[in-house]
């Protein structure tokens, strides 16, 4: 009897043993395999499926979702209208890459009067302004004083090239001037020293006394190389009725020319 539980104990034994040896090849392959990042399946250093490690796209379950700060409706005009809104990226090393947002316009009493919606890349590591320009009402009497923007979850996240700059301008010479014609200036500074940036969209927010959104424009930069500089100018077409304004923010979104190709 004896002999008999020492054989199987023996077999035992020896094919746990073998199922160690499968099992730590088997790790060991995963691990060690380069991971293709788009075959659909979680190999090498991924963290989840075509994700992480050493793949270009962060995982979701790895990141903090796009926060909006605040969205306001700014008067143009009469019947014209911008949105004026700032997003924040709590991601340190994190793209938030072609982000979908949908903005609720509403009236005082929360009447629905019109739905926008965009993509934006979101760069990592700040509050950025973005800005919906020029939206056009048939009515005078229709007066859109609210809005609700939110994003949609659904969208990549990429990670930051490395040795790269999260936010790799720089603003000097901010100048607002009120008159007929409202005019507010700037000098855009590319402070990363081997990179060339296209398409720039550089948002200012005009705001009063109180802290109160008073007027939003945006423009864009074609191209800025390394260390170059670009100057900025924003109008507007009158004055801007009831309110003083007193200082302004800039902030520039942009796609990392790593992710152009995309």
């Amino acid at each position: 009897m004896w002999a008999l539980r020492r054989r199987l104990l023996i077999i035992a034994i020896v094919l746990l043993f073998f199922a160690a040896l499968v099992a730590g090849a088997l790790l060991i392959k995963r691990v060690t395999e380069q991971p293709l990042c788009t075959d659909n399946k979680q190999n090498g250093s991924e963290t989840g499926i075509d994700c992480g490690g050493v793949c270009a796209r962060v995982c979701p379950a790895e990141t903090v979702p796009l926060f909006v700060n605040w969205a306001r409706v700014v008067p143009v005009t009469d019947k014209v209208y911008s949105i004026a809104l700032q997003v924040e990226n709590r991601n340190y090393d994190a793209v938030a890459y072609r982000a979908s947002y949908t903005c609720n316009i509403q009236t005082a009493d929360f009447r629905s009067v019109q739905k926008v919606s965009d993509t934006i890349s979101v760069p990592p590591a700040g509050k950025y302004y973005f800005a919906v320009p020029s939206l056009r009402f048939a009515s005078a009497d229709v007066r859109p004083e609210r809005v609700d923007c939110f994003f949609d979850s659904r969208h990549e996240w990429l990670r930051l090239p490395k040795k790269t700059t999260p936010i790799p301008f720089d603003f000097q010479s901010i100048n607002l001037s009120v008159d007929d014609r409202p005019t507010l200036s700037a000098i855009l500074t590319n402070t990363d020293n081997m990179r060339t940036f296209k398409n720039i969209v550089v948002t200012a927010v005009v705001y009063d006394r109180l802290e109160t959104v008073v007027a939003t424009s945006t423009t864009t930069v074609t191209r800025i190389t390394p260390t170059s500089s670009e100057n900025l100018v924003f109008t507007w077409p009158s004055i801007f009725k009831g309110v003083e304004p007193y200082r302004a923010e800039l902030t520039p979104v942009f796609d990392f020319p790593d992710y152009a190709k995309k």
